[in-house]
């Protein structure tokens, strides 16, 4: 009975820590950087870039420059809130970001990042997530160009 009480009690305890530490944030990206099987990816403009730095270990996409310039993935009505005609063409959108790995996202404040998040989870992406911006980073990873 002992044993079996004391085997219940260790399995909560290592479920709610898994639990705990499935949330990567801009606080703690450091600690989960050069993960094999992840792609980390920073929506920012170069001018954005050049002014507030990277993180390293990030691929910059320019949102603007990159999505909606060449017609890819576009605000409807220049609103952050995605519909599902805002993927215009969903093959380019699927050769820049690779569904068969995880997916860091990140932008200035996370509105862009939010925004490609929910249509990449339209096209049926799973293991993408928003960790929000730059603004929130506070970690050693920042390179100014």
């Amino acid at each position: 009975m002992k044993k079996g009480l004391l085997a219940l009690m260790i399995s909560m305890a290592f479920f709610t820590l898994m639990a705990c530490n499935s949330s990567v944030t801009m606080s703690n990206i450091d600690a989960n950087l050069n993960q094999e099987g992840v792609t980390y990816i920073d929506l920012r403009s170069w001018d954005e870039v050049s002014q507030f730095g990277y993180i390293r270990g990030f691929d910059i996409i320019p949102f603007y420059e990159t999505l909606e310039a060449q017609n890819i993935l576009v605000r409807v009505g220049g609103s952050w809130t995605f519909r599902p005609e805002a993927i215009v063409d969903e093959a380019a959108l699927r050769d820049l970001f690779d569904a068969s790995t995880t997916l860091y996202i990140m932008c200035r404040t996370g509105n862009r990042s939010g925004f490609v998040v929910e249509a990449l989870r339209h096209l049926g992406y799973t293991d993408v997530h928003n960790l929000g911006g730059i603004v929130d980073y506070q970690g050693s990873e920042r390179v100014f160009p």
